[in-house]
């Protein structure tokens, strides 16, 4: 089971981003059923592990990486294989959908969201970021 931790103010970069956007990015699911995406949030996992948003608009902030899964601030392949080891060998992108982006983003920036990955299910949780 992997903890991925995110400071909440770059989170809402991509969230603002997202609700800003005059359209959005489906998932395969959403595009499958013709369903019209929402503004969102995507957690993926490909060569580091982040939360990017699904808005279609230019001026994409960077995307926001969890602790330690930053592929542009360490080796690229400790990364991948430390991405390997916490979630799973395959690339993913899953979405986070508006109503939890907003219930999760509406705390003060000096907390962080937590994303626990088990085998069948993914949790959310808003922690205090510690100072020491």
């Amino acid at each position: 089971m992997a903890v991925l931790k995110f400071d909440i103010p770059s989170l809402r970069k991509q969230y603002d981003h997202a609700c800003a956007s005059k359209s959005h990015k489906p998932t395969f699911g959403e595009s499958e059923n013709n369903v019209q995406p929402k503004p969102a949030l995507w957690l993926v996992k490909d060569e580091g592990i982040y939360i990017m948003s699904n808005g279609t608009n230019e001026n994409r902030p960077d995307v926001c990486y969890a602790q330690g899964f930053d592929p542009t601030q360490r080796d690229r392949g400790e990364v991948w294989d430390d991405a390997r080891d916490a979630v799973g060998g395959d690339d993913f992108c899953d979405l986070i959908d508006h109503d939890t982006c907003e219930a999760l983003l509406g705390v003060a920036d000096g907390h962080q969201l937590h994303i626990r990955l088990t085998r069948d299910k993914i949790d959310f949780g808003v922690t205090t970021r510690k100072t020491h």
